[in-house]
């Protein structure tokens, strides 16, 4: 099924509220993609942080696909790709992190309105908050990480969470090729031991861990 098809006008238009507010926000920046200020006004940010609509549609064809129990995801925005996923793994347990209070508050009046009852939010940076979580989870189905654009975090966010990965889980990458400590962290995934297949699409990198396969790499054009 096309990823066009995926798309929600719902949460599109929710997407396009948000590129006409000129309110600023107040951040708390612990990582590296939207590099702001203390406040920064509103269409910018959300102009800045949030995953094109294509490419969240293809996050929801790919949960719609897997069908996973339980979804984490480090890094919330404005809770846009989040309803994206809970849309459609109605079934999944969904943990989301969001360093931010501000905007982990316009996330939680999104999930409200749309009735999303099985979002859970957590607020605080992640190197706290993470290791917390992951003591509580049940093996991880689905991780999107796009939390930190950094070589350091990532690497300890993928080392945290290998530790309750399953032969059936998936980790999405966002902006592998942001920096060039993107590029060097998405290297090393592909290249650790328990990653038997990872797939490239610039935008996105995937990663598998089915034992009963040799080791692959793909690069595919989105």
């Amino acid at each position: 099924m096309k990823k066009e098809s995926f798309l929600n006008s719902i949460l599109e238009n929710e997407r396009n509220a948000l590129f006409q507010k000129s309110n600023e926000l107040f951040l708390i920046d612990y990582g590296a993609k939207t590099r702001t200020r203390p406040t920064k006004k509103l269409n910018k940010i959300s102009r800045n942080s949030l995953s094109p609509s294509l490419q969240t549609a293809f996050l929801a064809s790919m949960v719609d696909y897997l069908k996973p129990n339980n979804i984490l995801e480090i890094g919330t925005s404005f809770g846009i790709t989040t309803s994206y996923l809970a849309q459609n793994a109605k079934n999944a347990t969904i943990t989301t992190l969001e360093g931010n209070d501000e905007t982990a508050n316009m996330a939680q009046e999104l999930f409200d309105r749309l009735e999303h009852k099985n979002i859970q939010i957590v607020r605080g940076n992640f190197d706290d908050t993470l290791p917390r979580v992951l003591s509580n989870q049940l093996p991880l189905d689905f991780v999107f990480f796009d939390g930190n654009h950094r070589y350091e975090p990532t690497m300890r966010y993928f080392n945290y969470c290998m530790n309750i990965n399953s032969y059936n889980s998936t980790f999405v990458f966002h902006d592998i090729y942001w920096s060039s400590e993107m590029a060097k962290a998405w290297k090393e995934i592909c290249a650790h031991p328990s990653v038997m297949l990872s797939v490239d699409l610039f935008y996105f990198g995937i990663i598998f861990f089915r034992t009963n396969q040799p080791k692959q790499h793909f690069i595919l054009s989105f």
